[in-house]
């Protein structure tokens, strides 16, 4: 299955219809190096929470109902199999057992032999609580993204604590691409997929509010990666090895910032560790 972004996340440009059922029920990953064909009078359909990527970046993104995480980059994608928290809904308290929802980034990576068997090769930590999350007083610590030494587990839809799980071999594959305190992680129970009209018509409206913000320029949009999860919107701009990430909320007057947050970057550890441990297996 081919499908590539080249343009997407830039201005109008061509695309290409897509069945759902062909791109997604295949099971496998998706080629993202060769270019698909398109036309004029052709329309992508694309995730509604992705309305921007800077350039050279990748993101995941994790469709809990259908037990699904999209490795994305501006070029296209790959599709692995997951399973989250037992309970359905967005994590609220410590305990309940769901897969909390909105936008997260990873602060640390764990290798497997400085945890339980259950954790599989290594565990990438994200940022839960993060400070919208703090603000809304959810409570609870320790969500990460890992692997299993147990997979049939993923055969199971929902058997986590609240954790991402996948394949040793795809959290190995996926965490090569991570760079800690940069990529981003958007979990939403159904990931939206929208028509390039809509979706182009839905990013300029935010576009314009975020300039109103004075966030972005028309010049420098390119340089920032904006997400819409969890009821929020999140815009992410690296400048030097910070990561300067703003929550947005909508309101009845627009949309106004809520919270922020600086994050430092490393874009050495996972690769490396990933690779090392990958050449052990």
């Amino acid at each position: 299955m081919v499908i590539t972004f080249d343009k997407v996340f830039g201005a109008a440009a061509l695309c290409v219809v897509l069945v759902l059922f062909i791109v997604f029920g295949n099971g496998g990953d998706i080629d993202i190096t060769a270019r698909a064909e398109a036309s004029e009078a052709e329309e992508l359909i694309l995730p509604a929470s992705v309305i921007s990527l800077q350039e050279g970046s990748e993101l995941l993104l994790v469709d809990k109902g259908s037990h699904t995480l999209y490795l994305y980059s501006t070029k296209g994608f790959e599709r692995f199999n997951i399973t989250s928290g037992q309970a359905k809904g967005d994590k609220q308290k410590r305990g309940d057992l769901k897969t909390p929802e909105g936008v997260y980034f990873f602060n640390k990576v764990i290798e497997g032999k400085d945890l339980p068997s259950k954790y599989g090769v290594l565990a990438l930590v994200t940022d839960y609580p993060n400070p919208v999350d703090r603000a809304n007083k959810k409570s609870g610590s320790g969500i990460w993204l890992h692997g299993t030494d147990d997979p049939p587990r993923l055969e199971r839809p929902r058997d986590s604590r609240g954790c991402t799980v996948l394949l040793n071999e795809d959290v190995l594959k996926i965490t090569k691409q991570v760079k800690l305190g940069e990529t981003p992680m958007v979990v939403e129970e159904e990931v939206l997929f929208i028509g390039s009209t809509e979706f182009d018509k839905k990013r300029e409206e935010l576009f314009k509010e975020l300039k109103r913000l004075e966030l972005i320029t028309a010049e420098s949009a390119k340089d920032h990666t904006i997400l819409m999860a969890g009821g929020m919107v999140t815009v992410s701009r690296v400048v030097g090895t910070e990561n300067l990430v703003t929550y947005l909320n909508n309101t009845d007057n627009g949309y106004e910032v809520v919270a922020t947050q600086s994050l430092s970057i490393n874009t050495k550890e996972p690769s490396d560790t990933a690779l090392r441990l990958g050449n052990k297996n």
